[in-house]
């Protein structure tokens, strides 16, 4: 079983762009609204790439919520919500610790970046085809060598 959840990118999950309610995924069971996820966005110019989002609602997959939530999706992208996996899912690993930048900015954790490798292996896979910006060419290849042994690149 699934869920859909209506997030906003970020750590806070306030970047909503032009939508009201977030931009929808599908995800595990266990993500709940406010959890922090690592989800596969596409940039104006068509590239894809791995960001930080907060599940702002989510909805099961099974309810009408949910698949107002899916349809909605659907109507603004003509393609079903991109599945998001979790770090355990993945067998993520590293500190999930972060650092404060100079500019108040904070790093993204080790254990954030492995996250976000293994779901762009995973689009990777699915969607061979996909055009990558160069920063998320950058993460998988730094932190997918677990991914690749498993052959899921």
């Amino acid at each position: 079983m699934a869920k859909f959840a209506q997030c906003g990118y970020g750590s806070q999950g306030q970047g909503l762009g032009t939508t009201t309610d977030g931009y929808t995924y599908v995800v595990n069971d266990n993500v709940r609204t406010g959890d922090v996820i690592q989800v596969i966005s596409t940039s104006r110019k068509g590239k894809k790439f791995a960001t930080t989002a907060v599940p702002l609602h989510t909805y099961k997959e099974t309810s009408k919520k949910g698949q107002l939530a899916k349809q909605e999706a659907m109507s603004k992208t003509g393609e079903d919500p991109t599945k998001v996996y979790s770090g355990k899912e993945l067998g993520a690993t590293g500190s999930r610790a972060t650092q404060e930048l100079p500019n108040g900015h904070r790093t993204v954790s080790e254990y954030s970046q492995t996250t976000r490798a293994g779901n762009i292996a995973m689009y990777k896979k699915a969607d061979p085809n996909a055009q990558w910006t160069e920063k998320s060419q950058e993460t998988f290849d730094t932190y997918s060598k677990k991914f690749m042994n498993k052959g899921e690149q």
